[in-house]
Order: C-alpha cells, then sequence, then structure tokens
C-alpha cells in the first residue's frame, strides 16, 4: 500500500497554503487556484515547512527559516 502524501490530508493542505499566502509566496488568485489544482508541485515548499516545525505565521518559531528557504527556492526558478 502506497503512503499518503500530504497533500491527501485536506486541512494540513489548507494549513500549508495559508502559510505560503502569510509568507507572500503565493500572491494572486491564480497562484491560489494553481497552488488547489497541484500542491505535489510545492513538495519542496513543504519540505521547506516541515523543517521550520510546520509554523503559521512570524510568531511562531521556525517561520523565518521557512520563509528564507522559499525565497531562495523562488530565486532559483
Amino acid at each position: 500500500m502506497a503512503a499518503d502524501k500530504w497533500y491527501d490530508d485536506a486541512r494540513l493542505t489548507r494549513a500549508f497554503c495559508n502559510a505560503l499566502i502569510e509568507a507572500g509566496y503565493l500572491e494572486s488568485n491564480e497562484e491560489i487556484r494553481e497552488f488547489n489544482k497541484k500542491p505535489q508541485k510545492f513538495d519542496d515548499e513543504y519540505d521547506a515547512w516541515a523543517e521550520a516545525g510546520f509554523p503559521d505565521d512570524a510568531n511562531e518559531d521556525g517561520w523565518t527559516e521557512f520563509v528564507e528557504a522559499i525565497s531562495t527556492e523562488e530565486e532559483s526558478e
């Protein structure tokens, strides 16, 4: 049996999307729709979020680490 992917959990996917929006990574409705259609395209960003401890916003530990990691991802694309 195949392991579940992070995006199979609707609550986790929604929390991750909200974190990306809060970080300014997803800024337009089109980007948010793209995330919702194909969340698997955001595996690297999800890994950065998980490594940072799943922070929701700037008030949580790991937020700066997460934002810096996804900023680096965005620049390398």
